[in-house]
């Protein structure tokens, strides 16, 4: 990173890790750069209690920059797209402050029916269209995957998809696996309690079905982390899954 902005072929750069933080913020006092970080939860996710795996050797270089990313001063811009938003940047985060959050909310109707007009011509009552935007969250990415198999097995239809009760396809069900199995014993008992019931619980209805070791401090610790990455969602006190990860667990 270093090496690009300072337009150098060979430029020194110093072995130690906070003197190389000094180094860049230095550039980005002394320039006017767009710097983009993508993923950034992927360097920094140890920091959470609520993941199951660690591996620590970099987050916590990855979590000084960022911090002093988000305080510094300095000319430049910097932008990280991340699934959570990282603890570092959250005390500086304010309309008169330096730094801003905007959440990326799914598609709409509209604008997966024009995405997959690429693909091909999908047909579809606007009630099915709805219920695949409201099922999939408008997540671009996951409809995509099943805009394939649409085509391929259901020729096209809506309609045949959904009669067919097909909602998770093996890759999606793998990411799930994945994502599901890596957080902590509280978040996944949360998790499966939400998904075996049939309506949205409050806080201390929620704490009844959970094991006595679950203390109200990591329950509210766990509920934030969840909902931080969409796991879960609230509405008017309660908490519910999204209809994906229901499937998952019930199917």
């Amino acid at each position: 990173m270093i090496n690009h902005l300072t337009g150098e072929s060979h430029p020194t750069i110093p072995e130690n890790i906070n003197a190389k933080i000094r180094e860049l913020m230095d550039i980005l006092r002394q320039k006017r750069c767009l710097l983009i970080l993508d993923n950034v939860e992927s360097v920094l996710q140890s920091h959470s209690p609520q993941i199951a795996s660690i591996n620590d050797s970099d987050d916590e270089a990855y979590s000084q920059l960022i911090k002093h990313l988000a305080q510094a001063k300095h000319q430049s811009c910097v932008i990280l797209t991340s699934r959570v938003e990282p603890t570092e940047i959250q005390p500086f985060i304010g309309e008169n402050l330096g730094v801003h959050s905007l959440c990326v909310q799914g598609l709409q109707v509209a604008d997966i029916q024009q995405m997959l007009s690429d693909k091909g011509k999908f047909q579809g009552t606007d009630d099915e269209w709805k219920h695949l935007i409201e099922y999939y969250d408008g997540n671009p990415l996951i409809i995509g995957i099943f805009a394939t198999t649409i085509q391929h097995f259901f020729d096209s239809s809506l309609t045949n998809f959904f009669a067919n009760n097909t909602l998770i396809s093996e890759d999606i069900g793998g990411l799930l696996d994945e994502q599901l199995s890596a957080l902590s014993v509280p978040a996944q008992q949360i998790i499966k309690v939400l998904a075996t019931q049939n309506a949205p619980l409050s806080f201390s209805q929620l704490r009844s079905h959970l094991a006595p070791s679950i203390s109200g401090n990591t329950l509210l610790g766990t509920l934030e982390f969840l909902k931080a990455r969409s796991l879960i969602y609230t509405t008017s006190a309660v908490f519910s899954l999204h209809p994906l990860i229901v499937n998952y667990f019930t199917s």
